[in-house]
């Protein structure tokens, strides 16, 4: 699991979405190669010293940013900002059982949520490809 802040992020990377992803891989999941990149940009380097408010959660970054080779960056995107809008308090009161996020919790049309090759939605909730319930 990691938790950020993704208000934080979205600012510093003007909602670029190659920035945002290029941020998650380098910070989360290249962890070796992290302080040069964030020594070598000025937008990440702000985004890592100012996350001490980590109220957005994920569960298998990894598996996201890595096998999510079919999806475009702009369904990355829109699956890190709907699971931001996640409640991390649910999710470890629940032992974390809870990792869906509730279907009107959404900011997106359904339509175009329902096209999403990372999302998945039932039962009023939206499910995220790459996290399972329990991990």
């Amino acid at each position: 699991m990691i938790r950020y802040n993704w208000e934080v992020i979205k600012k510093h990377t003007k909602g670029d979405a190659s920035k945002i992803l290029k941020y998650f891989e380098n910070v989360f999941v290249l962890k070796g190669e992290m302080y040069s990149f964030l020594e070598q940009n000025s937008w990440a380097k702000s985004i890592y010293i100012s996350t001490e408010d980590k109220n957005s959660f994920l569960l298998d970054i990894d598996q996201l940013i890595i096998n999510a080779d079919n999806a475009t960056d702009e369904e990355r995107v829109v699956y890190l900002d709907l699971a931001s809008k996640r409640d991390y308090f649910t999710y470890m009161n629940t032992r974390g059982t809870v990792i869906f996020l509730p279907l009107w919790k959404n900011t997106y049309p359904v339509d175009k949520l329902k096209l999403n090759r990372l999302l998945n939605i039932e039962s009023k909730n939206i499910y995220f490809l790459y996290e399972n319930e329990g991990e």
